[in-house]
């Protein structure tokens, strides 16, 4: 039986804090993670996470609204990773994206960028996990309430994604972008 992922919370201010996640996480962690916190009225506002072996380390910086009671630093931030996250079947909206999908490497790069919002984050990678596509690393970050976020994804288990993944990515993704004005 794999040993419990380690989490560590420290606070930044009163309502934020910096996350370190390492450990074995099963696949689909971030976006339930990313669901969770959502729920608690905790957004992501930058970070990263990389795959390490078989297991992952992350460091966040989360921030709570004003609903939440107690410092995002005290909340259980594994056992948000590792519960499922539901149907959040919120709507994704981007101004923008870039595909890269190099010739010689298993992962595609996905660069995307929109209005931030809580759940933002959960809603992308709830619909890439329906598109068979898993981030291996991620880079996070909101500037000025736009969210600009990095994914180095791969189909499960690790292999490069297949040309029809890829055009169902590209696809979603044309449909999810606004139209320039």
């Amino acid at each position: 039986m794999p040993q419990r992922p380690a989490a560590r919370g420290e606070a930044l201010t009163e309502k934020a804090a910096r996350v370190e996640l390492e450990g074995e996480l099963p696949v689909g962690w971030l976006g339930n993670l990313a669901a969770g916190l959502s729920r608690r009225g905790v957004s992501i506002v930058r970070g990263s996470a990389e795959r390490q072996g078989r297991g992952w380390r992350a460091a966040f910086e989360v921030v709570a609204d004003e609903s939440q009671a107690g410092h995002p630093k005290d909340l259980d931030f594994v056992a948000f990773a590792l519960e499922e996250a539901g149907d959040g079947s919120e709507p994704v909206q981007l101004e923008s994206f870039v595909l890269n999908v190099p010739r010689r490497s298993s992962a595609i790069e996905l660069t995307v960028r929109g209005r931030d919002r809580r759940g933002f984050l959960a809603a992308l990678l709830e619909r890439l996990a329906l598109l068979g596509l898993f981030p291996e690393r991620i880079s996070v970050e909101t500037v000025h309430g736009s969210a600009a976020d990095t994914f180095w994804l791969h189909s499960l288990g690790g292999s490069a994604p297949t040309s029809r993944s890829v055009d169902a990515l590209r696809e979603f993704l044309r449909g999810v972008t606004k139209a320039e004005s």
